[in-house]
């Protein structure tokens, strides 16, 4: 049995990219480990790049699946790992040598069922405490948690979200049956973690940098989806269960904030991107029908106000009042 297995979802990822990537895994300094690389569906040489790197190295593992979005890819490669511990990396991005060995090492000492980590982006760190390794986060501090997920600030958004600055154990995965919201595809990993907190694990913290996050423009992050608002919809039903059992107390506020944020994303995501080839009426009806779901309204009258900047305010209120038009010609502010 491996003492780390590594998940990496690969859809129309740069040759480069994805070469970097799988580099940095099987360059690790403790060198037992699987890599499963989940390719889902990629209609260029992913799948092939994939094959060639398992033929030349028997601790890779290639799942070819038709295209079913991130959180199946995921979930296929939970359902095969077989480490002690999971790590989640993103086919752009790559590892320091020593986070295997480093983060075993801590998770063997703590004993705790997650590990948090920091990152490095453009050569500048990013970390989530100040100070030196935390064996085992206190009540204040795993509650700290719990709100920077749901509203993460900035500087920490891909560390609390996101689901690769983690080393979960991969017992207490699958004990409490944790797993990725198969129909959502956007902020999917926000809501894994979410249900990982809610099952109340024990975690610790290591005070270094191993994840390494490319920035790239035109990723999934930042490409049109068609139906996004279904997603946002989708997502508001699920966020909303995960609170209603968290294990702190969570004002109303601060959901209606998370959907408000969700709101402004849907704008440039989806009604008003490039590639969007809809015509101007139909993208209208879908836009008044979305800010008329009931969910969409009451978290335009009761998100935190000071959680967003004047322009956002105001493209908030201007989607509580249907002004199309209006944000069109402001929406690439936001």
């Amino acid at each position: 049995m491996p003492k780390v297995s590594v998940i990496v979802p690969v859809y129309k990822i740069k040759e480069d990219y994805l070469n970097a990537c799988v580099k940095s895994v099987l360059e690790q300094t403790l060198d037992d480990f699987e890599l499963i690389l989940i390719d889902d569906g990629s209609p260029d040489f992913c799948g092939e790049i994939c094959d060639l790197i398992s033929r030349q190295d028997s601790r890779v593992t290639v799942v070819h699946q038709e295209n079913k979005g991130v959180s199946s890819a995921r979930n296929a490669g939970m359902s095969l790992a077989k480490g002690d511990y999971i790590l989640f990396l993103d086919a752009d991005d790559t590892l320091q040598k020593n986070a295997f060995v480093d983060l075993y090492q801590s998770a063997q000492n703590s004993g705790t069922d997650v590990v948090l980590f920091n990152y490095r982006q453009n050569e500048i760190e990013y970390h989530l405490f100040d100070g030196f390794n935390i064996e085992c986060l206190n009540e204040s501090q795993l509650e700290d948690i719990y709100f920077s997920t749901l509203l993460p600030r900035k500087k920490e958004g891909i560390l609390l979200c996101g689901v690769c600055c983690k080393f979960y154990k991969r017992e207490f995965i699958e004990k409490e049956n944790i797993k990725f919201e198969d129909d959502i595809s956007s902020a999917e990993d926000q809501l894994f973690f979410l249900a990982c907190l809610n099952a109340k694990p024990s975690i610790s913290y290591c005070a270094e940098s191993f994840y390494e996050y490319r920035y790239v423009k035109d990723s999934a992050s930042f490409s049109y989806t068609k139906g996004f608002s279904e997603q946002v919809l989708n997502y508001a039903r699920v966020l909303k269960s995960l609170l209603t059992v968290a294990p702190v107390s969570v004002p109303k506020a601060f959901f209606s904030t998370r959907i408000c944020q969700c709101v402004l994303y849907s704008l440039s995501k989806d009604f008003f991107h490039k590639d969007n080839i809809m015509s101007w009426r139909e993208r209208k009806r879908l836009f008044n029908d979305f800010m008329h779901e009931k969910t969409i309204l009451e978290s335009l009258s009761t998100y935190k106000k000071d959680c967003f900047t004047l322009s956002e305010r105001l493209g908030l209120q201007m989607c509580k009042y249907g002004l199309f038009s209006l944000i069109n010609l402001a929406s690439k502010r936001w």
